[in-house]
C-alpha cells in the first residue's frame, strides 16, 4: 500500500493538472482537459495509464517517453512539491471520510488487504520523498512502455 501510494503521488507530481510539466503541454496543445493518469495494483502485477484526447497523439506519446526515459531525474520532482502534494492528499483523504459512498468503497476495495481505509493516513504520512523517487525507479522503465491510439471511424468527432 505504501508502495502504491508513493505511485500516485510520482504520477500527480509529474502529469497532475498542477504540475508544471502538465500546464507546458496544456499551453502548447499537446494535451487538453481529458488528460489523466491512473494507476492498478493487484498482487501480481501494477501498471500506470496515462493519456486523453490529442490533436497529435504521435507527440503526445513522444512526450510522454521522453518523461518515463529520464526515470527519476524529473525537474518537477522535488521534496517541495513532494511535501505540498502529500499535504493536498491528507486534506482529500480527510474530505472523503465526509462520504457515507466515499467509505464504503474504500473499505470494500481494501476488505481482501492487509490494511483498510483507516490506515491509509498513517501510511500516507509515513511516505518519504525517497519512497516517490523509488516508486519512480520501479515504474519508470521504456521497456515496458505500450502505446496505444484509437482514432474515430469517419463520421465520428475525435
Amino acid at each position: 500500500m505504501k508502495q502504491q501510494i508513493a505511485t500516485r503521488l510520482l504520477l500527480e507530481a509529474l502529469f497532475g493538472d498542477s504540475s508544471p510539466l502538465y500546464q507546458q503541454w496544456y499551453d502548447a496543445g499537446l494535451v487538453d482537459d481529458s488528460f489523466d493518469y491512473g494507476f492498478e495494483a493487484q498482487r501480481t502485477f501494477n501498471f500506470a495509464t496515462l493519456g486523453g484526447d490529442a490533436d497529435d497523439p504521435t507527440a503526445l506519446i513522444d512526450a510522454l517517453q521522453q518523461v518515463i526515459a529520464q526515470g527519476v531525474d524529473q525537474p518537477e520532482l522535488t521534496p517541495e512539491r513532494f511535501e505540498r502534494l502529500k499535504h493536498a492528499a491528507l486534506g482529500k483523504y480527510a474530505m472523503s471520510l465526509n462520504s457515507m459512498s466515499s467509505i464504503a468503497n474504500g473499505i470494500s476495495s481494501q476488505s481482501f488487504g492487509a490494511v483498510n481505509l483507516f490506515d491509509y493516513q498513517r501510511l500516507l504520512q509515513n511516505v518519504s520523498f525517497e519512497d516517490v523517487q523509488t516508486a519512480a525507479r520501479q515504474l519508470f522503465d521504456p521497456e515496458a512502455v505500450a502505446s496505444l491510439i484509437i482514432y474515430p471511424t469517419d463520421g465520428e468527432e475525435a
